[in-house]
């Protein structure tokens, strides 16, 4: 990269309008040249303690610590999709047979806490309920994992 062009880079990093990109290229510049002009030189410091401090602030736990989050979230949203399925099959299959009037009788449309809910509107408000409990769950876990997104940077 040309002095000239470092040079108007600076006057704009100062300025508070340099794109992270373009901060990147100083930080490559003053990395990676031996001979900094002399009118440069009071910059070449600062870039090298910026990018000291961004390898120290920037442990492999704290990355780790995310990807395990992200991790545990995905797992948490599958575990609650694959047990809906369960649900849903099992309701299916009794449902339809002798099978069902055996083990699940007709009138009951779910349980809660073991007791039978036979009032379908009931049944309704209850799921409604559940799946409300488990949508404000999903959406403070996405707050968490976007709040930890910008810490981790």
């Amino acid at each position: 990269m040309e002095y000239n062009e470092i040079r108007r880079l600076l006057d704009r990093y100062f300025d508070g309008e340099t794109t992270l990109d373009e901060e990147q290229a100083l930080r490559r510049f003053f990395a990676s040249t031996a001979d900094v002009p002399a009118d440069l030189r009071y910059a070449a410091p600062m870039f090298a303690y910026a990018a000291e401090k961004r390898t120290q602030t920037r442990p492999v736990a704290a990355k780790a610590s995310s990807k395990r989050f992200s991790h545990r979230l995905g797992s948490i949203a599958a575990s609650v999709a694959a047990a809906a399925c369960i649900v849903l099959g099992a309701m299916t299959v009794f449902r339809g047979g002798d099978l069902a009037a055996d083990i699940v009788p007709e009138q009951a449309y779910c349980y809660l806490d073991g007791r039978a809910i036979t009032d379908r509107a009931e049944a309704e408000r209850v799921a409604r309920g559940v799946l409300d409990g488990v949508q404000a769950d999903l959406k403070r876990s996405s707050e968490m994992l976007a709040t930890l997104s910008i810490l981790a940077k």
